[in-house]
């Protein structure tokens, strides 16, 4: 049976919701100490938007590690920093993963 865009796009639309759902769940599992339990709900998430082929907000993309799949939450499991040699903000993960966000300079 073949589907046409409205099916398609509301089945996205539940994948985002579910994505949403699942990141914040991980988030307060983490908060409780149950990191493993966290670090599954992002698996699922990921698992969710690369099936569905579902595009991440900037501000979903910096909930998680890309690497251990573990929440960030800042100043207990990432660091920030802001690297003026290179203009980008770093995000720092406790497995040793960096993500790199670049920043315009100031004239």
């Amino acid at each position: 049976m073949r589907r046409n865009r409205r099916d398609k796009n509301r089945i996205r639309e539940i994948a985002q919701e579910r994505i949403a759902v699942l990141t914040h769940l991980a988030r307060k599992r983490l908060e409780e100490g149950n990191a493993q339990l966290a670090k599954r709900y992002c698996q699922l998430a990921r698992m969710i938007q690369l099936k569905h082929r579902v595009r991440l907000k900037k501000e979903m993309g910096l909930k998680y590690c890309k690497m251990c799949y573990i929440p960030w939450i800042f100043g207990k499991n990432v660091h920030v920093r802001n690297n003026s040699k290179t203009h980008c903000t770093e995000y720092a993960c406790g497995c040793g993963y960096v993500k790199r966000y670049g920043y315009a300079r100031g004239v």
